[in-house]
């Protein structure tokens, strides 16, 4: 709210018409009223206040007495004030009720109060129109416009003698929507709503954690196999981890020695099973010789046969040949019989000697033909062990050719699975170490964008930094031009006012009619709505300077902020990094991946050595 203009006419002790120019006063931004006791300070702020609202402040307003006693009958009371709220300026015209004396007759009759609204300039949407008279109308008017009531405008604004201490111990929630309504500041109790309901949602988020951190200290402490303390959990923490990072190293240093030690129990197990597959083949060669010495008996029949049939191999042509022979003495012996028969048919009997010598013939060499068959059956004995025995050295061969297989993979199968469990156990490490390179990975990305992200933001500021500069130029040069305007227009007061004399009118200076010599001035005069004009741009100015700061304090802010996440590393060796980071990544996932089948591998060799 800002005044304007104060006229009061036979209001309180002033018996005529006294002008304040509000505007004149505060031409320099403060204004001091004062005076002595009594002389009629507390009524200027009564008639400020009668204007808006009807009613003055404490005491003044219950006896309803307004109108001055040395007023003259024919003067009415009234007060204009002429003020700007929220951008709209008005004139309000207000007169009390009060007694005058009539102008018919003795007596006196009842003055009714009154009130007139007027708008300097166009009329607002929402308002009662230019010129509205009625009482209530104007109150709401003016309340909606001050956002508060006589009795909170008498507390918060004009501060009577007496009343602030009443405000100071009224209710706190009535001072807080008091307050709240005058000065704007239901965006303070969003924050506060917001910070409470953000206070809350931490308060739950912060428990979510303690608890986690509970749980986690829980297990800690079970890992540790320690007892964590009440109090004092980071120096604990610390304590534990000291201690772990020790064992941890000397941990270390035993898996060197424990490396080194399964590398030489590498070499002994090789060599250890060699000389077991040695000792297996040695135990095979024993085994092999007791089965050897327990078949001797079949040996030696064996070997009888063999040499029985190396005998009858010799006669085998003999035996052939007797059969030949035989098949031929049968066909002799067929002739024969159909020779004797022919002759027997001539009538030949002569022939009868010479048969009995063929049929002893015949007999020896069936006898013959005996003892060769007996050979026969020794040959073809001899026959079947030859194939029983190449058969053998077939089976013996083929056995010999699948323990050479054996012992061969037995010889690469150490190496096989040394490799599949060094595999196995470097994806086991890619595997805990993947989800460290992978945040690696989304902080180096981060990184990336602060570092996009801060050419734009130093650019901003650049452009932030000049149109400051030429805000403050034209903000200064508005300042400089209200200036320049209120000093002329004081310089032409005089003149000013010497324009609105009039012959046989009283001067609001000196009081006299007569006007000998009136002011001029050369220069144009400036007027108040040109002044007026120059302060709105003076406050625009400074409006917009004042958000190209906010602007510009923010941007230096961001700019701050990403450098300090940045902490001095260019985008190319972010870049860098990230690149590595994620060939990490790819790297270590491979590897992962390949996890669970390099472990199935090496159980899958374990039981293939067993087999072997």
């Amino acid at each position: 709210m800002r005044l304007h203009l104060l006229e009061v006419e036979a209001f309180g002790p002033y018996a005529g018409r006294e002008v304040v120019d509000f505007d004149a006063l505060g031409a320099d931004g403060l204004f001091l009223l004062h005076g002595d006791t009594g002389a009629g300070k507390t009524t200027l702020l009564d008639a400020i206040a009668f204007a808006l609202f009807g009613v003055v402040p404490g005491a003044r307003g219950d006896v309803k007495r307004l109108r001055c006693d040395l007023a003259e009958p024919d003067r009415q009371t009234e007060v204009v004030l002429e003020l700007t709220v929220q951008g709209q300026r008005l004139r309000i015209v207000r007169g009390p009720e009060y007694q005058r004396p009539k102008k018919r007759g003795d007596g006196f009759t009842t003055q009714q109060a009154r009130v007139s609204l007027t708008w300097v300039g166009e009329p607002p949407a929402g308002l009662p129109p230019d010129g509205s008279i009625r009482i209530d109308e104007v109150a709401r008017t003016v309340e909606r416009l001050l956002g508060m009531t006589a009795a909170q405008f008498f507390q918060v604004v004009l501060l009577p003698q007496g009343e602030f201490a009443k405000f100071l111990r009224s209710d706190t929630t009535e001072r807080e929507k008091l307050l709240e309504r005058l000065f704007g500041t239901e965006r303070f109790s969003d924050v506060e709503r917001w910070f409470a309901d953000l206070r809350a949602e931490r308060g739950r988020a912060l428990e979510k954690r303690q608890q986690e951190v509970r749980e986690l200290l829980a297990r800690y402490a079970q890992e540790a196999q320690q007892e964590p303390p009440e109090e004092g959990q980071p120096e604990w923490v610390e304590a534990v981890l000291t201690e772990i990072a020790a064992r941890a190293e000397a941990a270390e240093t035993e898996a060197v020695q424990a490396r080194s030690a399964a590398k030489s129990a590498d070499v002994v197990l090789r060599e250890a099973e060699e000389d077991a597959d040695k000792i297996r083949r040695v135990r095979t060669a024993h085994t092999r010789l007791t089965q050897i010495a327990e078949q001797a008996t079949e040996r030696a029949e064996w070997m009888e046969e063999i040499a029985a049939a190396r005998r009858a191999a010799a006669v085998v042509p003999e035996a052939e040949l007797m059969e030949r022979r035989t098949s031929e003495l049968g066909d002799a012996q067929v002739l024969v019989a159909d020779r004797i028969r022919d002759l027997a048919e001539l009538g030949f009997d002569a022939v009868g000697l010479a048969v009995a010598d063929l049929r002893e013939r015949a007999g020896s060499v069936r006898e013959e033909a005996g003892a060769l068959a007996e050979l026969a059956a020794e040959a073809t004995q001899q026959k079947s062990d030859e194939q029983r025995r190449a058969e053998r050295q077939k089976v013996a061969k083929k056995a010999a050719e699948q323990v050479a297989g054996l012992a061969e993979r037995l010889d690469k199968l150490p190496g096989l699975l040394a490799a599949a469990r060094t595999e196995a156990t470097a994806a086991g490490e890619a595997a805990a170490k993947l989800d460290g390179a992978k945040s690696r990975v989304d902080e180096l990305t981060a990184l990336t964008r602060a570092a996009e992200e801060l050419p734009p933001a130093e650019a901003k500021v650049a452009r932030g930094e000049a149109k400051l500069r030429e805000v403050v130029d034209e903000h200064q040069a508005a300042r400089q031009r209200r200036l320049d305007l209120r000093e002329r227009r004081l310089d032409g007061m005089a003149a000013e006012l010497a324009a609105g004399l009039a012959d046989g009118t009283a001067c609001p200076v000196c009081g006299s009619a007569e006007h000998p010599a009136p002011a001029n001035h050369d220069a144009p005069l400036v007027d108040a709505a040109e002044e007026r004009a120059a302060e709105d741009a003076e406050q625009k100015a400074s409006a917009l300077r004042q958000r190209v700061v906010s602007a510009l304090e923010e941007a230096k802010a961001r700019v701050v902020s990403l450098r300090e996440r940045l902490d001095g590393r260019a985008a190319e060796e972010i870049a860098t990094a990230l690149t590595e980071a994620r060939a990490v990544v790819t790297e270590l996932a491979g590897k992962a991946q390949r996890k669970d089948q390099l472990t199935g591998k090496v159980a899958e060799l374990e039981r293939g050595a067993e087999q072997l």
